[in-house]
């Protein structure tokens, strides 16, 4: 896209137009801060994202012991330490990084976890603003507020996770080999479907092969092909990769 669609394709501009009508957008919006601006049902997603996430990947860090009580006191000694004073911890934060370290020294922290995500929950509120859009629809009516303590909680945790779980070695090769693999199947269902002027193998599920051999631009079949690949999960990825590009699988007993 170009400087006045961005973030979005240029075929969607007529979409944002529709939404946001077809007046200067950018001067109604703060444009260093452009993703501050979202709709409530946007802001409850994200949040339910911050809030799910930062807490479940904490008890699976705690299960694949990337998170211990020691490797906490020795990040927070570290952060202390830190001559950027933002990164030190405020006494929120502290309070409830001493809190999971009790419960990871218990072996009480999966179930506890649960219970803390309903206090995140609970500790979401209301409150109304006006905007350019507030007169077409309510939908942008409202922000959604945490209370202080909350918001420490999910900046702690997503910390956490960040520099101790997703940071760590292991993580980072596992996530390496990821991204080897989903390119080379990328690279392969291209070749096939884009730069095969004879008719192509069936190299995904008849009905994505259906679609995508149907597009009548290049552009439509990446992108039909993009989407299939972006909707795989870990497994069916991998299955994938190796039915198409590992010599030593493929045969039909595999596929049963």
């Amino acid at each position: 896209g170009n400087d006045t669609n961005h973030f979005i394709y240029d075929d969607q501009a007529e979409i944002l137009d529709f939404c946001f009508g077809t007046g200067d957008l950018h001067s109604k919006l703060d444009i260093d801060n452009v993703n501050d601006f979202q709709s409530l049902e946007c802001q409850i997603m994200d949040l339910a994202d911050d809030i799910a996430y930062s807490s479940f990947d904490i008890v699976d860090g705690w299960k694949a012991r990337f998170l211990t009580p020691d490797k906490l006191e020795a990040w927070l000694a570290e952060r202390d330490l830190d001559s950027d004073h933002e990164k030190r911890l405020n006494n929120h934060q502290r309070t409830h990084l001493r809190e999971l370290m009790i419960l990871m020294a218990k072996g009480s922290l999966q179930p506890k976890m649960n219970v803390l995500i309903g206090k995140l929950i609970q500790s979401i509120s209301l409150k109304t603003q006006n905007n350019f859009m507030t007169k077409k629809t309510r939908r942008y009516g409202y922000k959604l507020l945490l209370k202080p303590a909350a918001k420490a909680r999910i900046r702690l945790q997503k910390a956490l996770c960040k520099e101790l779980v997703y940071g760590s070695s292991a993580l980072q090769q596992i996530e390496f080999k990821g991204g080897q693999i989903l390119r080379q199947l990328a690279k392969t269902l291209l070749k096939n479907y884009l730069c095969t002027s004879s008719k192509p193998a069936m190299l995904v599920p008849q009905d994505v092969h259906r679609a995508v051999i149907s597009a009548n631009e290049n552009a439509d079949k990446a992108r039909r092909l993009c989407d299939h690949l972006s909707g795989m999960t870990d497994a069916y990825a991998l299955r994938s990769y190796k039915r198409l590009l590992d010599p030593d699988y493929g045969s039909i007993s595999e596929l049963i």
